[in-house]
């Protein structure tokens, strides 16, 4: 269903005649929430560093 929904969707973008218009997002990859996330900081550790 993966390769179908992906043929699919390319279908509905290159519509010139704009009969199925849709605003798609497509994702690339998948960015793991560990490597976005900001270092939590200890709950003691002041501001004024």
């Amino acid at each position: 269903m993966g390769r179908e929904a992906g043929e699919l969707a390319l279908k509905l973008i290159d519509d010139a005649e704009g009969e199925h218009a849709r605003h798609l997002v497509l994702p690339t990859h998948v960015i793991p929430r560990s490597t976005t996330a900001p270092v939590a900081q200890p709950a003691d550790q002041s501001l004024s560093e």
